[in-house]
């Protein structure tokens, strides 16, 4: 039975005080999930979360010696399938509890225990803790891959649809996108067109790439990778890669725990748009009160930094070469990318996707 990402978060029993993270990881992945601990602590909004005293994330993982995890739900490798019912105790009272497992190269996302492999950098806990907020994966996923990711299409922020993409004025245009796609009055709103004109003379939603390349906190109205082998369109609130990924940086293009590595150097691996939702989701569910979030200005970015993204790494060292990094993979790169799984669960509370 599938259950939707984040609406059942308003049905989760709100627990008194801030809201509480707990960590819980095997032996062997101890040292990683102290990263992310550590990782996230510093970084919006969790940072401000905390300094508000809106959130605590404890500071050590609770060990569990075997969480049974295993990779191969639903015929994918690298999607993982835990005994949850093992981590109940330590997950009491909490309001996430992020699983790490041993077990190398498996992951997914879950409204409550996502999970990732001490094989994988910390980014991509991350990356599965944002889909708990209702935000979707931005890479592209495999022929294979979409039937099955793309049946959850209730995420309340992030969009995919297969409705008609042509309008006969930027008017209508508009406002269909404010009405289907939740950041598009946002994007609007600070001056970001959120529409193009096609050959036609009749609109689509869709926004430029940006003129300044990369780093960029320009909200628009992107086109994702995702769903796009289905019938329809799938959007992204930024052009730039961020820890929920790139239609161009997936797992064909670089390995996992490579990309997220690279990503990780970039300031924008989370950006405005998703700490605001990420705070404010927070305040709501613990009817907190005299929270304000602040909007962070990215950090600087070393000249010689490279994505591993080509048009993107071309719009920012033209005659550039791409990073050691990335390039074997990039080599051998497919069409379609793919990337970590996003989240639903089972009535038996095993994560899979």
């Amino acid at each position: 039975m599938l259950i939707l990402p984040l609406l059942m978060l308003a049905s989760t029993p709100v627990h008194a005080g801030p809201f509480t993270i707990q960590v819980v990881t095997e032996p062997a992945a101890r040292e990683r999930a102290q990263e992310f601990i550590r990782e996230v602590s510093a970084r919006e909004p969790f940072r401000q979360l905390i300094a508000q005293r809106g959130l605590v994330i404890r500071p050590q993982a609770t060990v569990i010696d075997d969480l049974g995890c295993r990779g191969g739900y639903l015929g994918i490798t690298r999607l993982a399938q835990c005994e949850l019912s093992r981590v109940s105790d330590a997950c009491a009272g909490t309001d996430f509890c992020p699983v790490y497992t041993a077990v190398p190269t498996i992951g997914a996302g879950n409204q409550f225990n996502p999970i990732s492999s001490v094989t994988f950098p910390w980014t991509t806990m991350l990356h599965e803790m944002v889909h708990s907020f209702g935000f979707t994966d931005e890479y592209g996923y495999t022929p294979t891959e979409a039937p099955v990711y793309c049946g959850q299409r209730d995420w309340p922020n992030g969009h995919w649809d297969g409705d008609t993409n042509q309008f006969p004025s930027k008017r209508s245009a508009e406002a269909a996108c404010r009405r289907r796609i939740p950041w598009c009055a946002k994007a609007i709103a600070t001056g970001t067109p959120v529409t193009h004109r096609r050959a036609d003379g009749s609109y689509a939603s869709g926004t430029p790439t940006p003129v300044t390349g990369c780093p960029s906190s320009d909200l628009g109205v992107y086109l994702g990778g995702s769903c796009q082998n289905m019938p329809g369109q799938a959007w992204r609130p930024y052009f730039c890669p961020s820890v929920m990924g790139h239609p161009e940086l997936g797992e064909d293009l670089c390995e996992v725990s490579r990309r997220h590595l690279v990503i990780a150097r970039s300031p924008d691996l989370l950006p405005a748009y998703y700490q605001e939702v990420i705070f404010n989701e927070v305040v709501r569910r613990k009817r907190l009160r005299g929270l304000r979030f602040q909007a962070t200005i990215p950090g600087t970015m070393n000249e010689d930094f490279r994505y591993g993204v080509p048009n993107i790494d071309r719009l920012r060292h033209p005659s550039g070469p791409l990073p050691d990094l990335c390039q074997g993979e990039v080599a051998k790169a497919q069409p379609r990318a793919r990337g970590i799984a996003s989240p639903t669960t089972s009535a038996s509370g095993c994560l899979h996707k």
